[in-house]
């Protein structure tokens, strides 16, 4: 077997292994959540929205810097992350929609004083966070990006990513440093990849 077809091979194996493993940890988050929840409480489901919150944004960090590690530092590691950012980002929008779920849950069973904190600039830029994370898990295929075209397609992927960067930021406590950081390093390279590409 002649080198280049070694290295398909293996190509095709990392492909089919994100198709593998997206289902397995989708479930294992469900089920991380689930114990976080139960019993069912005020003060277990800040806790599930927190945690979920905060394992979202270290998803979505990932997901963010990859682009700009295979530009700035391309090698097999960075190469595999690339082959798997689609189910990266799916994993993503599965953990938002867990958390969307729990904050629900919250404004239903015990809306004081949550709901009394919200105010419209919070529920326009969450939802509309919320649309890009769905909108770009549902057309995170090959199929959507020949129906829009690739211009169109990665114009939207990166306007929705950074409008969720920018949501997920300015929703990062003080306590939530550790997930913090990594989000802003991505964001970081981001912007060092830009540059270096101009």
């Amino acid at each position: 077997m002649s080198f280049e077809n070694r290295l398909g091979e293996k190509a095709g194996l990392h492909e089919r292994a994100g198709k593998t493993w997206l289902p397995v940890f989708c479930a294992l988050l469900a089920v991380a959540y689930l114990g976080l929840l139960l019993p069912v409480s005020e003060a277990n489901l800040r806790l599930m929205i927190r945690s979920s919150g905060r394992a979202s944004m270290l998803i979505f960090a990932l997901a963010f810097a990859t682009a700009p590690l295979c530009r700035l530092f391309a090698n097999t590691t960075t190469s595999w992350m690339r082959r798997n950012r689609r189910a990266v980002g799916l994993l993503f929008a599965w953990s938002q929609l867990l958390h969307l779920f729990a904050l629900l849950a919250l404004g239903l069973w015990y809306p004081d004083p949550f709901l009394a904190g919200l105010d419209i600039l919070t529920l326009a830029g969450g939802g509309l966070a919320y649309f890009f994370t769905f909108a770009m898990a549902a057309t995170s295929n090959d199929r959507s990006v020949r129906m829009l075209g690739r211009v169109r397609w990665r114009r939207f992927h990166l306007i929705g990513s950074w409008w969720i960067w920018i949501v997920l930021a300015q929703t990062s406590s003080p306590a939530a440093w550790p997930v913090a950081i990594p989000l802003l390093a991505a964001a970081l390279l981001r912007l060092q990849a830009a540059w270096a590409t101009r």
